[in-house]
């Protein structure tokens, strides 16, 4: 399988899980993706680090067991469990396995347990002090440190480090386990705890993913707007009322203009009297 099929295989997987749960619990409505990994660990009793895995398989990849619990919370079908099974395979050929992290790891659900275990491998198995952590912080990598009163300051606020320093972050966590002589794959549970535990407003949001596509909307049939029958009634009665002023101007104009047409009459026989009478004399 090439990166580029692998990158679509994972999509799929994500895309396929999250319809499936929301075919199950249509009444919880669109999750973000922080929610959505909360919702199913709890519903499968997975720790939520393991979920983020199965949910974004693409650079780590759970074992089929896992998968196989979570289709089965979510009722899927034999058919669909079978499509899973074959993308998982494919999937293993060229995604690193996923093992899950110590108990003690996985068990962080909140920032005050996050920085007690930060607190627990600055003491064990030698206690190290501010001064000594943050110059072999400084050894590692000098341009992605804290000085002393920055570094005493984050390990002993109530909230998880800032989000906006990822590489000073994971140099903190590195070095704090090569103090407690924890594994180096601790420092990536760790890292990922802290990025889970981070507000939804900063947290990024995997790029390799897009939303599902929500169907489209069914448009609502218009219906030609009904006559508007007071309005037209309105209209013939002010025609009918013009023409009944027009006849009844008209009938109050005609003895006035049989008056003029007498008077212009009796002229005429005036004028053709007078023309006579002339002519006779």
């Amino acid at each position: 399988m090439t990166p580029g099929d692998a990158h679509l295989a994972a999509a799929e997987i994500h895309e396929r899980l999250v319809a499936l749960h929301h075919a199950r619990f249509p009444e919880l409505g669109h999750l973000t993706d922080g929610t959505m990994a909360a919702v199913m660990a709890a519903e499968t009793g997975i720790d939520v680090d393991t979920m983020k895995v199965l949910l974004y398989p693409e650079s780590r990849l759970a074992t089929w067991a896992r998968y196989e619990a979570v289709l089965t919370a979510l009722e899927a079908t034999p058919d669909t469990t079978r499509w899973f099974a074959r993308a998982h395979h494919d999937l293993a050929e060229t995604v690193l396995a996923w093992r899950p992290p110590p108990p003690d790891i996985a068990d962080i659900t909140t920032p005050a347990e996050f920085m007690a275990a930060l607190h627990r491998m600055l003491k064990t198995p030698q206690p190290i002090s501010i001064v000594a952590l943050a110059r072999q912080m400084a050894s590692r990598d000098s341009h992605n440190t804290w000085r002393r009163t920055a570094l005493s300051n984050i390990l002993n606020a109530d909230t998880v480090p800032p989000a906006s320093k990822h590489a000073s972050v994971r140099n903190l966590l590195s070095t704090l386990c090569a103090n407690a002589q924890r594994p180096p794959a601790h420092v990536d549970y760790l890292f990922d705890t802290w990025l889970r535990l981070q507000p939804d407003t900063v947290r990024p949001r995997p790029a390799a993913f897009t939303p599902l596509r929500q169907p489209p909307q069914p448009q609502m049939p218009t219906r030609p707007l009904a006559p508007d029958r007071d309005r037209d009634r309105g209209r013939a009665r002010d025609r009918g009322r013009a023409r009944s002023e027009c006849n009844n101007r008209v009938e109050q104009d005609k003895p006035r203009a049989r008056a003029a047409a007498t008077l212009v009459i009796a002229s005429m026989v005036v004028a053709i009297v007078i023309a006579l009478l002339v002519a006779a004399l």
